[in-house]
Order: structure tokens, then sequence, then C-alpha cells
């Protein structure tokens, strides 16, 4: 048979036209001559010959790509919907009383039906069974049940109101700076111990006591957080007596040789009194919290027992006028040095112009409480109205919480 050859030039650059050449393949594209429909080929020059008599293989259909189906959306907020929906149980708190872990803050004693007794030390750990308008039906951790009077006690604040983020900074590391200097012998250390297995959250927290009230309050706050999208991470409530003297002793020496601290007082009209007190403060008697306020950014359900309460897994902390616990005026809120515990005051002083808006909304969110801000520092708060309780007995702090004793509760509430 005859044969007959043509010839094809293919210029690469032409956008009309496209080849292809792997092992040996012409891979053709709809764009080119019908008369281009079969045969075998060769290059001789940078030509392809393409022989007419041997037919071309079906050029096959292309696959119709699948694409995948998007993962349902879901909202990280929608744990965050339901909370609203949560019951409360007593006085607003989102757990029960029952199975929190509790602290004596003066020696308290156990009275047990039986008319047996046991006293529980400063700072020694019970769980708490009942609570009776004013009394406690307790057990402590050698089992003697009895009751005790809840004055001179502080209750667990991660248990009732395990919404909140807590890192007790002290005892993982503590924050203490002034001018950004490091406290020796202080920033950076461990200055007690708080970090426990919670049996009642199935996970390691940091044990944060105050004074039932405070708790009380501070749920509030926090429900009132979460409905904006916040949610309050707690940096310190309760400090021992002997942690404050070391932080207020490191902090004097460092002073002492440093004109940078000095003058970072004086620079709003402080002294050193204002961002670490030389003697007792609120915290050691469970009415103050250092605290910041977040964005929260996911958020889960979880249950203890038979309840059900919030989780924030994710969230980002608000700019603030300085890091926690920065010991300066660079801290101060009012644009002038007002009286601790001054409502009125704090309600009717100018803020400063470095107040940013996240420490603007925490002050919001605890002065329409009742708190009093520190002037010298944005994170601290005082409970004002537990404060004025005289009914209350506070002890003075000089003591160590000896561990979590937490369990599920049990909803009798």
């Amino acid at each position: 048979m005859k044969r007959y050859r043509k010839q094809l030039i293919v210029l690469f650059l032409s956008l009309d036209l496209l080849v292809l050449l792997a092992s040996g393949t012409l891979l053709l594209f709809p764009e080119l001559p019908d008369r281009l429909s079969g045969g075998q080929e060769a290059v001789e020059d940078g030509v392809i010959i393409i022989d007419d008599d041997t037919p071309l293989p079906p050029t096959p259909s292309p696959e119709p790509t699948q694409v995948p189906s998007p993962p349902p959306t879901v909202s990280p907020f929608a744990a965050l919907e339901e909370y609203a929906s949560l019951p409360r149980y007593t006085d607003g708190l989102e757990l029960p009383v029952s199975g929190a872990t509790g602290y004596a803050a003066v020696s308290l004693p156990i009275r047990s039906d039986s008319g047996g007794t046991a006293t529980l030390r400063p700072g020694e750990a019970f769980r708490i069974l009942l609570m009776d308008g004013d009394r406690y039906l307790v057990e402590n951790s050698a089992g003697v049940q009895g009751w005790i009077n809840r004055s001179g006690t502080l209750i667990n604040l991660p248990d009732v109101v395990p919404s909140a983020i807590y890192e007790d900074c002290c005892s993982s590391g503590a924050l203490f700076r002034s001018s950004g200097l490091a406290l020796p012998g202080i920033t950076d250390q461990s200055l007690y111990e708080s970090y426990w297995y919670n049996a009642r959250l199935n996970c390691e927290e940091f044990a944060m006591p105050v004074v039932y009230e405070v708790a009380v309050d501070v749920a509030r706050i926090q429900r009132q957080c979460l409905e904006n999208g916040d949610c309050l991470k707690v940096y310190q409530t309760f400090r021992p007596w002997r942690t404050q003297m070391d932080v207020a002793a490191a902090l004097r020496s460092l002073s002492g040789s440093s004109e940078e601290v000095r003058a970072g007082f004086r620079a709003r009209g402080y002294n050193q009194n204002w961002f670490i007190s030389q003697g007792r403060s609120n915290h050691q008697l469970g009415l103050a919290l250092d605290v910041s306020l977040c964005r929260v950014a996911d958020t889960v359900l979880r249950n203890s027992g038979s309840c059900t309460y919030l989780h924030v897994l994710a969230y980002e902390e608000y700019e603030m006028p300085s890091p926690m616990h920065e010991l300066s005026s660079e801290a101060a809120v009012f644009v002038k040095a007002i009286p601790q515990m001054n409502y009125e005051l704090a309600s009717n002083t100018e803020l400063l112009d470095t107040m940013t808006e996240g420490s603007t909304r925490l002050q919001r969110y605890f002065m329409d409480e009742g708190f009093t801000p520190l002037a010298s520092e944005w994170w601290h708060f005082d409970d004002l109205p537990v404060c004025r309780n005289t009914r209350l007995r506070f002890g003075n702090g000089d003591y160590y919480l000896s561990g979590c004793l937490s369990s599920a509760p049990i909803v009798m509430e």
C-alpha cells in the first residue's frame, strides 16, 4: 500500500494548540484539525511525523473531578449559646456546692451528730457534703464527718464557677516584676503549691479559694462576661501571708538598688505599698482577685456527675495596660491615686488614657457588681460589700493550702 506522510509543524507558543509528548505518545486536543485523526508518529529534526494508516486509540473522556463535601460547620460558640439554658444552683453558682473543696481560714471544730469532734487547721481542705444556711456538713481527709460554721471558711472557686480560666501564677511561676525588672528570688519561681488533680472536673486544676459570698459575686460577673463573648482569667485569689511578705521584701530590696524601679513607683504619685502591701491584704482574707479578661474562641459542654457546665477550650487575652503583676505606675488605672476601697471615688475618677478596651471592660464588669478596683493595679479587685460584712470571720492568711478533695456534685439543692 502506498504510504503517504504528512508533516505538521507544531509551534509551542501557539495559543490554539498544545501538544504534550510522553513516552512517544501524542496527546491531542479538540482544537487540532480534523485530518489529524490517526496514524503512527515519529520525530525528525524537531518535526512530528504522523502515519495516517495506523489508527490512534480513542481519547478517553476526562472523568469529572470529585469535589469533597465540606465538613459540617460547627459554631465554636455552640456550647456558649447553650450555657444560658444550663441550670443554676444555690445563689446562681454554675455547679452545686456539694462535692466542692473548702478550706478552713481559722481553726474550726467539726461537730458530728454522734457528739464526736475533730478540728480543722487553717488551710486544711475539707469536702462539702451539704450546705444548710450558715453551716456546712463536711468530711475531712481522714473521713471524719460533721458540721462546721461556714464563717471562717473559703470555697474553691473553680469548683463552683468552672467556666472561668484559672492560672495561679504564684504557683506556676511568679510574674512579679517592677519596671520590667525581675524580683530576686521571686520572679519565675513557684512560691507555693496549689495545682492538684480535681476529681470533680476530671483534670488537674489550680485551687483558688475565696469567701463563699465572693464566689457568688464572681459567678454573676462571669455570667455577664460570657453573655458578651468574654471570659474571666483568674491569676490569683488567696495569697498566703508569708508569700506576701517574701514578695514585699524582694521588691523593697530591688527598689533600694534601682532608681529605675523607684521612678516607676513615683511616675503617677505612688509608692511601694500601692503595689504590694507591707502587711496583710485582702488576698489573705479571700476577698480579693487578680484577674484579666479574655475573648472566647471555642467552648464545650462537660459533665460532672449529673451536672453540665461550660468549659472554655480556646481564648485570646485582651491587651492590657501592662503585663500581669507589673508593680509600677505602668499598671495604674486612674489619672490620680485614690484611696483603696472607695467605690464612690473610683466611680467618678477619670481613667488614664493608657487603659485599653479590655481593661476598661474588666473594670466595668467588676464595678457593676460592687467590687472596687485598686487605683495602682488594673487587675486587682476587692469585694467591698463582703468586706463590710462584720458577721464573717476571715482569718489572717498565715497558712498554705493542704490539697484538693473535690468530687462530683450530689444534686440536693
